[in-house]
C-alpha cells in the first residue's frame, strides 16, 4: 500500500487513479478494492496497462478462492487431469520436498525418476 500520496502527481484515466513521481509511474489504484498501491502489488499481465493486471494480487487471490469454492467439481477434474498427465513432475517434486526435509537436496537422475515413477504407478 502506498504510504503517502503527497508529492505525487495524480492522474485519473477511465475512473482509475495513476500516481506519478518525477514523471515516472509509481502507483496504481486497484479496480476491485479501490486502494492506491505500489506497482509491486500488481501481477504481471502482458495485455494490461504497463504490463500489469488491473486488480491487485490480494484481490486476484480472493477471486481465485471464490471461483474454486463455486466450481469445486471443475477444479477437482482439472487438478486430477493435470496430475495424471504430469506424474514425473509430481514424483520429482515430492522427492525433492523429502530431500529438503532431510537436508539431502540434489537433482535426481533420470533413471531414479523412472524408478520412482514405476513405484508410484504400481502403488496406485
Amino acid at each position: 500500500m502506498m504510504k503517502d500520496t503527497k508529492g505525487f502527481e495524480k492522474e485519473t484515466v477511465r475512473g482509475r487513479d495513476r500516481y506519478y513521481f518525477n514523471g515516472e509511474l509509481v502507483g496504481l489504484q486497484c479496480t476491485f478494492c479501490k486502494k492506491e498501491l505500489d506497482l509491486s502489488e500488481f501481477s504481471k499481465l502482458k495485455t494490461g496497462f504497463v504490463g500489469l493486471d488491473s486488480k491487485c494480487k490480494k484481490c486476484n487471490y480472493k477471486r481465485g478462492l471464490k471461483w474454486k469454492k463455486e466450481n469445486k467439481k471443475v477444479h477437482y477434474t482439472h487438478k486430477q487431469k493435470w496430475r495424471s498427465q504430469n506424474k514425473i513432475h509430481l514424483v520429482a517434486y515430492n522427492q525433492n520436498a523429502r530431500a529438503k526435509e532431510n537436508d539431502n537436496r540434489g537433482n535426481l537422475a533420470k533413471v531414479d525418476l523412472e524408478i520412482l515413477l514405476n513405484k508410484a504407478t504400481e502403488n496406485g
